[in-house]
């Protein structure tokens, strides 16, 4: 099996409740185009900016204890590990590092009758 159909086998990280979190040793850091999605929520496409681009995040896989997860960056928590590159003076997340992020509260809800978006926390250490 090659590499590509390896990584769209692996489970994303999950962040149910406040308080939950995934936490791991990075393993593969690349680019991914951000899913835009229908009425119903199913994916649809790729989402398309202004110009019609495809959007791209940076997708993470980390070895946790019991299983490789890629974490999807887009939103808070891209910001989140910036910000945390940022407090140890790191200029970018690399393979080798242990990246944890947590799902710490709710934000306010730009829309009414939308969800409140997550805000995240998260720590580097450098591998």
């Amino acid at each position: 099996m090659g590499a590509f159909t390896e990584a769209i086998r692996l489970p994303s990280a999950k962040f149910p409740t406040i308080g939950s979190g995934v936490a791991g040793t990075v393993v593969e850091i690349g680019p991914s185009p951000v899913p835009s999605f229908d009425a119903k929520g199913r994916v649809s496409g790729n989402k398309l900016d202004d110009a019609g681009v495809v959007v791209m995040q940076v997708d993470v896989t980390l070895d946790t204890e019991t299983e490789r997860v890629v974490l999807h960056t887009g939103g808070s928590i891209y910001w989140a590990i910036g910000k945390a590159l940022a407090t140890i003076g790191a200029e970018d997340l690399v393979v080798g590092d242990t990246l944890t992020v947590n799902y710490i509260s709710d934000g306010e809800a730009t829309v009414k009758g939308r969800n409140a978006p997550k805000q995240y926390s998260a720590t580097v250490t450098k591998g």
